[in-house]
């Protein structure tokens, strides 16, 4: 990550609480960010996601907030996630016919019993504050797509960084055998997906919207495209219809975080069963995009991994119940898109 010009940007300008807080401690919140943010679109229930809650704390690492070297472009941040999902389900053994008192035969009972499982996972480590391309998109039919669009260098189609919408959504991407920008969506959001999109993939240059065709001689600036309104199309009832988009530049910016510290807490409870494991996890980098007051300031985060470690520490509390199974935990949530998560400003002081 990094701005155009290679200088990083002014962490003071990115929070006006940095600039007027004058609190001595080693590290002071400037911002904090919760979530996930609803989707403001309206048209998806569904969220990219694995996690119930998350919490980002950004910080200056400097020992004074009122030290002149304030313009660092750099921090210390935590990031805390919560998943929590019960059911009651049936024992194993429930209906099966039993031996019953004198020979009879009986139907087990079909009492049900408690599955739960609570995971917390904390990444603690350090972030970078850069520039960031980005665009305000609208007048197209499909209301997901009139969102700003903010450049993402670390998830790239044929060559190209992809670009992706407020609510992390929603994502532009270079169609090299049609020499355009596409506009498509999360698998989760009714789209295509990320991986299936790309040459060779088996979805690959399919999308809702369409850029002009990419000008071979603008200086290797394929994202000219997407700032020029001429050429635009949009699907509607099935067919491509021409439209003239507007389009004007939105300011975003891009975090690179590099965790040094990263730990998980899993509980499971199936019945009268219970496992509990820890796990710690060596460095750990992954991305987000900060973007402007137009979009209230939301955070949208690519998120790491769960850590898994090969010498966790684990309990396993067990009483006797011997129709009790543990199921495996459900990972359909992220078979090829990118997890993503929207986080809003949570401190009423904070502004960019």
């Amino acid at each position: 990550f990094g701005p155009k010009s290679g200088e990083k940007h002014n962490f003071s300008d990115f929070s006006n609480t940095a600039r007027q807080s004058n609190v001595m401690t080693p590290v002071s919140v400037y911002e904090r960010f919760a979530g996930p943010v609803e989707n403001r679109t309206g048209h998806d229930r569904s969220y990219p996601s694995q996690w119930d809650s998350g919490i980002l704390d950004l910080s200056n690492s400097s020992t004074s907030s009122s030290s002149s070297d304030s313009s660092s472009g750099s921090g210390v941040f935590v990031l805390e996630l919560w998943r929590f999902q019960e059911s009651w389900i049936l024992p194993a053994s429930a209906g099966k016919t039993v031996q019953g008192q004198g020979g009879h035969a009986a139907e087990a009972k079909r009492s049900n019993f408690l599955q739960r499982e609570e995971l917390r996972a904390s990444y603690t480590g350090t972030f970078m504050v850069s520039d960031l391309p980005a665009l305000k998109l609208a007048g197209f039919q499909r209301p997901g797509l009139n969102q700003a669009f903010a450049e993402q260098p670390e998830w790239r189609v044929n060559g190209e960084p992809t670009w992706w919408s407020e609510d992390g959504r929603h994502f532009i991407y270079y169609a090299e055998e049609y020499n355009h920008w596409k506009m498509n969506a999360l698998r989760t959001s009714g789209g295509d997906g990320l991986q299936s999109v790309g040459q060779g993939g088996r979805r690959s240059g399919r999308g809702f919207a369409h850029s002009g065709p990419v000008s071979q001689t603008a200086a290797g600036d394929a994202s000219m495209a997407l700032r020029c309104v001429d050429g635009w199309f949009e699907v509607s009832d099935g067919d491509w219809q021409p439209l003239e988009p507007n389009i004007s530049p939105a300011q975003s910016w891009a975090l690179a975080f590099t965790a040094a510290t990263v730990e998980s807490d899993a509980t499971l409870t199936s019945g009268q069963l219970s496992t509990r494991e820890k796990c710690r996890a060596g460095s750990t980098a992954f991305c987000g995009i900060r973007h402007s007051k137009s979009a209230n300031g939301s955070v949208l985060l690519f998120l790491p991994p769960v850590p898994e470690s090969p010498e966790a520490d684990s309990e396993l509390v067990i009483s006797e119940d011997a129709d009790t199974e543990i199921e495996e935990a459900n990972t359909s949530w992220c078979i090829e898109d990118p997890e993503v998560m929207v986080l809003a400003p949570a401190l009423p002081e904070a502004k960019l």
